[in-house]
């Protein structure tokens, strides 16, 4: 056999082979395919190629049988997606099934008037297993907020006797405000007011020693506190003592006496006594807790002298005044030491005049 009848008869036992392949749905090996007008005698001619595409999502079974046909070696079919048609369709439709169920959870912000705790939404879906999701639930609100009390502390409070004092109230909270501070038992001595977050108490006059002020504090809601309490401690000082005002009555050219007094409040009576203003009229003097005064000769009028007196813990008081009143005497009038030398007539009266001194 000639090299011509032994091409001729490969030809045609390839072209056999490929009706036989396509008759079979089995895609073209690549090394079966001839060139275009690789025959024997120049010609040229088409070659179907078969596919199997997989089946859709919600579908099931063998594919999609697709075929499309070519003379250039399957560079048109590969180049044109739109050259491909359905042989065969092995594919039955099989709906989604459910997977699951989710939720989905929204986080929210607690109103102003109960900052405290949390607040979210949430909402349920489907997920299929095709991936689709459905069944949107509405939103059901979860709502955990409150206000939360505020808190305060206790607070000490130490100052001298005889002065005021002030603390600032301290307030722990998240809110709302504003916050306002309430005294709940006042001190057992002293006056205590509250202004802002401001305590102020003034003790007693002259009172010393401990007491104590309980309070709360209320937010912009209405939440109150404990009850906290502030200590008072009102150290003691030493009060200077009291000199009293007198008053002395005497009469001229006699001398006059007044028994000083003082008080204290926190000491024994005092017992020094000092002057401190003279009169010029007279002389003053203090001996003991007793002031003399002598007034100048044939003196007589109103006059003052003051005083202070000191008590054991050294404290002087202020100035004390004793008004001095001298009243006035007649005085008996005496005659001048010198001879008087009467020269008269017999029986002649006579007016003698004589020099006395008062």
């Amino acid at each position: 056999m000639s090299s011509a009848e032994n091409a001729a008869l490969l030809v045609r036992a390839k072209r056999l082979l490929i009706k036989r392949i396509l008759k079979c749905s089995i895609i073209l090996l690549p090394f079966l395919l001839l060139p275009d007008g690789a025959i024997a005698d120049g010609g040229s001619w088409g070659v179907t190629y078969t596919r199997t595409d997989p089946c859709p999502a919600n579908y099931v079974g063998s594919g999609i049988v697709m075929v499309c046909r070519s003379s250039n070696n399957g560079s048109y079919c590969q180049q044109n997606p739109g050259a491909w048609t359905v042989k065969a369709n092995y594919c039955t439709y099989s709906p989604p099934t459910l997977v699951e169920t989710k939720t989905n959870t929204q986080y929210l912000i607690c109103p102003g008037d109960t900052p405290s705790g949390s607040i979210y939404q949430t909402q349920t879906y489907d997920v299929y297993s095709d991936g689709s999701k459905k069944n949107y639930s509405a939103w059901t609100e979860v709502n955990q907020c409150y206000n939360k009390p505020p808190t305060t502390s206790n607070m000490t409070l130490t100052i001298l006797e005889d002065t005021s004092g002030t603390l600032k109230l301290p307030v722990s909270d998240d809110g709302p405000s504003p916050y306002t501070f309430k005294i709940i038992e006042n001190p057992g001595s002293g006056v205590a007011s509250v202004a802002g977050d401001t305590l102020t108490y003034k003790p007693d006059p002259d009172w010393n020693g401990s007491t104590a002020v309980t309070f709360v504090v209320i937010d912009g809601a209405g939440a109150q506190s404990e009850i906290a309490t502030a200590a008072i401690t009102v150290t003691p000082v030493n009060d200077p003592p009291v000199a009293a005002n007198l008053n002395i009555t005497l009469d001229e050219d006699t001398t006059g006496i007044a028994t000083l007094s003082a008080t204290d409040i926190d000491s024994p009576l005092p017992t020094v006594f000092e002057l401190l203003t003279p009169s010029p009229y007279g002389t003053a003097t203090i001996s003991s807790s007793v002031l003399s005064f002598i007034p100048n000769k044939d003196w007589n009028g109103v006059t003052t002298v003051t005083y202070r007196t000191q008590d054991t813990a050294g404290a002087w008081s202020q100035p004390a005044t004793v008004t001095i009143n001298v009243n006035p005497v007649n005085d008996v009038p005496t005659l001048t030491n010198k001879p008087l030398t009467i020269q008269t007539r017999e029986s002649t009266p006579m007016t003698v005049r004589a020099a006395v001194s008062h």
